[in-house]
Parts: C-alpha cells; structure tokens; sequence
C-alpha cells in the first residue's frame, strides 16, 4: 500500500527522531520521494532517500530505507547509495513492502530489476 512520506516523517518525529531534521538533511545533501510503501501488516514503511556524496558534481545516488511503524526508527535496507536510478531504488522499496526479500530482487549488470 502506498502512503505519503508526511506519515513516515510524523512517526519518526513523533518518537523523537531526527532523520528529517533540516540540518541532517542538509548536511548529507539529502532527499526523499513524496512515495512511501506500506507493507501489509502496516509494520514497516520503506522509502527512497538520495544523496550526494562529498562533491557537487558527484552524482546522485538513492537508498531504500525501512521504518519500523511502531518506533519510528530509520533503516538501511541494503547498500547506501546503492541504485544509480530513483526508479530501480523505487521498484525494490515497493518489492520489500509486498513481502518479497532482498535476495528475491535482483539487478543485472545493465541496472534492470527483476522482482
């Protein structure tokens, strides 16, 4: 199930997180898509972040991560920065929310996602 990123960033405020502060964000060139996919037992919402590492010039690079629905926490799922496109990272954080395992997502060498 999809649900807005304003949930996500609720849960993790409301228990005393800081992974959407403006100065965190800021600080690792942060972003985050509008989308977030609930899993069916509403436990964990997984997300995608992107970053920017060190350089202005460098590229963007995305993240899925998890939150646990119950405290708010915020996981890596995966490698950090790990998917060049928003899309593949986007494909894989809906997978996950529909119960399929990271090792049951794969990407072949030319980027595609197979689910």
């Amino acid at each position: 199930m999809i649900e807005s990123i304003g949930r996500v960033r609720a849960r993790n405020s409301v228990h005393g997180g800081h992974w959407f502060d403006h100065s965190t964000m800021h600080f690792f060139k942060s972003r985050v898509s509008e989308t977030a996919y609930l899993s069916a037992d509403d436990k964990q919402s997984f997300f995608v972040s992107s970053e920017r590492y060190s350089q202005d010039y460098a590229p963007r690079r995305y993240t899925v991560r998890v939150q646990d629905c119950e405290t708010g926490s915020i996981d890596t799922v995966g490698n950090f920065q790990g998917y060049a496109t928003g899309y593949n990272a986007h494909k894989v954080a809906k997978a996950l929310s529909e119960g399929k395992t990271p090792e049951d997502v794969y990407i072949t060498l030319n980027g595609k996602v197979i689910v």
